[in-house]
């Protein structure tokens, strides 16, 4: 079967990276191709050939629609003389293209379900046009089918793949001699991994930590990434008077070999699709606290996937810790329980160790092969529904 993925770019973030292992996970059995509408810095390794439309954004209203006729033109170009069987898209501005008519079964991704509830009048035009749409969380799919009920048959729910023996050994590369005195100088360190965006409420994180040290003197954060509210970030720790206690890595296509050496991950989003790096740090063996944002730590953290289990006090769930959810409003009770949680976690060496145990255990459930059975099912059955449209 011949795959074209479509994505805007594989630069940093989550979504990027979760394309690029797509990539990786359909090229076993698939040919392959992943068409970018700005491939000018590739962060993550893909499969299959990569084409860059070289349409990158553009900032005025006139440009935004002269882009779209032109991106229009060469994907269709491109489908036409690769002979595509699927056209897979990614995020909201791929999905858009599929208005357009390409004569091949069309799948659309929600993965982020904040932009789910934001606009998800925008994801059902999109589905109209397409095949079927891959959800990567439960949770999102539930959300969007509780307001489109008659796309039952269309809506899938795919969770993101780890590959666990490679985490595990880029985990072991060397990291700077810097970053290794930091660590000497903290006997506890919580990590936390993404882009700089308001989304991922690392300022919050940065309060709870502060909070944290106030009983834990020797307490560290690392953070790993970088974005646009990195200054944010830097002027907020030093007017809180913890500047030598957190640790910047910049934006790294390994952040295991850093991830791997500290106590515990913390995830501090205010809305997800379904959070890699919670998988992704399980695999190392972290214990995980996580607030219990929409939608992923739910599902991945407790056995009942159940969202509204927390909301005034942290939780030890199943296979990591919730804390209430973080918002973008008042967070005073969520920051103090995320504080209470990662001290009492870091004073607990027998809790330690249990939640890092289960962490490699859960991990495991989300493997390679799971993810591809489930999108080989997918396209098997679209291609079967094509056939019988063309009969």
């Amino acid at each position: 079967m011949k795959i074209c993925i479509l994505k805007e770019s594989l630069c940093i973030g989550g979504t990027e990276r979760s394309a690029a292992n797509i990539s990786k996970v359909l090229s076993d059995e698939h040919d392959v191709c992943v068409a970018l509408y700005d491939g000018e810095q590739v962060k993550y390794s893909c499969a299959g050939e990569l084409i860059d439309f070289n349409l990158p954004p553009k900032p005025s209203f006139i440009g935004k629609v002269i882009n779209t006729y032109r991106r229009d033109i060469k994907l269709r170009r491109l489908l036409k003389n690769k002979k595509f069987d699927i056209l897979y898209t990614f995020t909201a501005i791929s999905n858009k293209q599929t208005k357009y008519k390409y004569n091949l079964p069309k799948i659309i991704s929600a993965r982020d379900f904040g932009a789910m509830c934001e606009r998800h009048n925008q994801y059902k035009a999109a589905l109209n046009n397409s095949s079927a749409m891959i959800c990567n969380s439960e949770y999102t799919k539930e959300f969007y089918l509780s307001k489109y009920p008659e796309d039952s048959d269309k809506v899938f729910a795919v969770y993101n793949y780890i590959d666990i023996e490679e985490i595990q050994k880029q985990a072991e590369e060397t990291v700077e001699n810097e970053y290794i005195e930091f660590l000497n100088k903290h006997k506890d360190t919580i990590v936390s991994v993404g882009r700089f965006c308001k989304e991922k409420g690392f300022e919050y994180l940065i309060e709870a930590f502060t909070k944290a040290r106030e009983k834990n003197q020797e307490l560290g954060l690392v953070l790993v990434g970088d974005g646009k509210y990195k200054q944010k970030y830097i002027d907020s720790i030093e007017k809180l008077g913890v500047a030598s206690h957190v640790y910047f890595t910049g934006f790294q296509k390994n952040p295991y070999k850093y991830m791997n050496k500290c106590s515990c991950f913390i995830l501090s989003s205010i809305s997800e699709g379904f959070p890699n790096v919670v998988a992704e740090a399980m695999a190392l063996a972290l214990p995980v606290i996580a607030d219990n944002c929409y939608s992923g730590p739910a599902e991945i953290l407790r056995k009942d996937k159940n969202y509204q289990a927390v909301t005034d006090k942290y939780q030890e769930c199943d296979y990591g810790i919730l804390t209430p959810r973080i918002t973008e409003s008042d967070n005073y009770n969520s920051v103090l329980q995320l504080s209470e949680a990662i001290e009492k976690l870091l004073a607990d060496a027998e809790k330690r160790r249990y939640y890092s145990e289960i962490s490699i255990k859960r991990a495991a459930g989300f493997s390679i092969e799971a993810t591809r059975v489930k999108l080989n099912s997918i396209f098997d059955e679209l291609i079967k529904q094509r056939g019988k449209q063309n009969d």
